[in-house]
């Protein structure tokens, strides 16, 4: 088998994955963003006056409100949002339409994360992972994270991750010398940091491994321009909007909890709160090893991955390959105690730990190295199951739900509250469309997989394994017992949060049924509140 038929494979299983679900109601966190690019595109300003009544996410300075979202998923789909405005019947519609929108997360989000999968998998080839072995992880990711969510939304996360590890795997394969590789790298690692502001972290790191992997200072001042192009870019926009180059949106909040939080620290960001990072990693709500229990597989990986390169040290020098595991455990590390001493560390509405979606690329690349079967396929089923229950009914999950899929999706789904998808849309029952998905997915997947071949583990591999094997075990016995007792503290009306949101769907459907099930969900809230 060539490499090129997984490659295929997973660039058509993430395509199809991601593009085959669409969810109707926009909320704020995508909201503002498009705001911003219609604002641009349609009215040729900076501001989204237009829009400040539909959306929290906003930031106040002088008399103009505008988005307060990093601006670089709209920057790159302002031409795409351009050029359907202007050459193609979406020009007729009103600003922001359903089919526009649609477009632009197509090939904004969807399209660079199917790229993303084809090349995560060379760069594990090119560490040295089996084919097999490569595959297996970054279908993990594919459809066992929350970047199969995202991938489905006009997300800045999941369009950071995309340029953050596009710029790695251009460091990584050791264009020593290559200027043009190493500028690309740099506006690459700039795009990411234009995308979601925490992604800055991963610049820095990425520029300490640029000028790691390299000697030459022609080739160093190639990747620092590349960041700095974009870094310019930013600093007009800070100037033109917020008076200063360095004058964050989130300086300037205009929703009075948000602008309380944000006054902690630097932009919200201080001290990690140890109750914050225990929720992020275990919690069923945001917990990462919770919802992605088979990135559990990615903690001994870190360790048999550094003893690889430890390994192939003497044989042939490598100082990308050498730094490669540095620089993704300390994008892991980083970010997990950045998002710990954050004052929004929950992200609001939403499902899973989106601000950790960024570094998912740099923590799935150790999984391929500790891939101990078939606890890799446990792992990845509960992975899978529980992103399909977010993707299958709606991924914006009130923070102050504690469980998200037994106390929001499952009641959700019960009144019918449903995402939609190609089944849907061409009127097939709910059964056929989930089997003609899970179908086309397998066969996908049986179709480009690699032909599983034995490796060599460096020695003491097989010790470290074992020690592992009994968490896994234990930790999907933790999951099930989480999702069957995890409760909501009284205080929470979960009956009005539900209500709120097959509202919403009912709103964007035109469903009397759902409005139905709303007013049914408001009546049993104790406050009594309506829809």
């Amino acid at each position: 088998m060539t490499v090129r038929r997984p490659e295929l494979g997973l660039f058509l299983i993430f395509l199809f994955s991601a593009s085959f679900i669409h969810h109707p109601v926009e909320y704020d966190n995508t909201l503002s963003r498009f705001f911003l690019l219609s604002a641009v595109v349609d009215y040729g300003r900076l501001d989204i006056e237009a829009y400040k009544d539909q959306t929290i996410d906003i930031s106040v300075a002088g008399d103009k409100t505008y988005s307060n979202k990093a601006i670089g998923a709209p920057l790159v789909a302002a031409p795409i949002y351009w050029a359907l405005r202007r050459w193609t019947p979406i020009r007729h519609d009103a600003p922001l339409s359903p089919r526009a929108r649609r477009i632009c997360v197509f090939l904004t989000t969807t399209v660079p994360f199917a790229l993303l999968g084809v090349v995560m998998y060379r760069v594990l080839l090119g560490m040295g992972a089996a084919p097999i072995n490569a595959y297996l992880a970054v279908l993990a990711y594919g459809l066992g994270t929350i970047a199969w969510i995202h991938a489905a939304m006009f997300s800045g996360h999941q369009v950071a991750a995309n340029f953050a590890f596009f710029s790695f795997a251009c460091l990584h394969g050791r264009a020593d010398g290559d200027r043009w590789k190493f500028l690309g790298a740099g506006c690459l690692a700039g795009l990411a940091a234009l995308s979601d502001y925490t992604a800055i972290f991963l610049a820095i790191l990425l520029a300490a491994y640029a000028m790691a992997v390299t000697s030459r200072w022609p080739t160093r001042a190639a990747f620092l321009a590349g960041v700095a192009l974009c870094g310019v870019v930013l600093a007009a926009y800070n100037g033109r909007c917020f008076g200063g180059a360095f004058s964050f949106s989130y300086e300037h909040l205009g929703y009075g909890d948000f602008a309380a939080g944000a006054r902690r620290g630097f932009m919200g960001v201080a001290a990690p709160v140890p109750e914050s990072l225990m929720a992020l990693m275990f919690s069923p709500a945001r917990g990462i090893f919770f919802i992605m229990p088979v990135l559990l597989l990615s903690l001994p990986g870190f360790w048999l991955w550094f003893e690889r390169v430890h390994a192939a040290e003497g044989a042939a020098p490598d100082r990308g390959a050498g730094l490669a595991p540095w620089v993704a455990g300390a994008a892991v590390v980083g970010y997990l105690l950045i998002n710990a001493g954050f004052y929004g560390w929950h992200g609001g509405w939403t499902f899973g730990p989106r601000y950790l979606a960024p570094i998912l690329p740099f923590l799935v690349l150790p999984l391929a190295f500790a891939l101990d079967r078939p606890w890799f396929s446990a792992l990845f089923l509960a992975s899978f199951l529980q992103i399909s229950a977010a993707q299958m009914v709606m991924p914006h999950t009130p923070e102050e739900i504690r469980n998200p899929i037994a106390e929001c999706l499952y009641p959700l789904f019960r009144y019918g509250y449903r995402s939609d998808t190609w089944g849907s849309r061409l009127r097939m029952s709910e059964l056929m469309s989930a089997v003609i998905f899970v179908s086309i997915l397998a066969a996908l997947v049986w179709r480009t997989r690699p032909a599983a071949s034995p490796v060599a583990l460096p020695d003491g591999s097989q010790a470290v394994l074992a020690v592992w094997r009994p968490i896994y075990p234990l930790a999907l016995a933790g999951i099930i017992i989480g999702l069957f007792l995890t409760r909501s503290p009284a205080t929470v009306d979960i009956h009005t949060y539900n209500s709120r949101l097959l509202a919403s769907l009912a709103g964007a459907t035109g469903s009397e049924a759902l409005s139905a099930a709303a007013l049914q969900e408001a009546r049993r809230s104790p406050r009594g509140i309506l829809p």
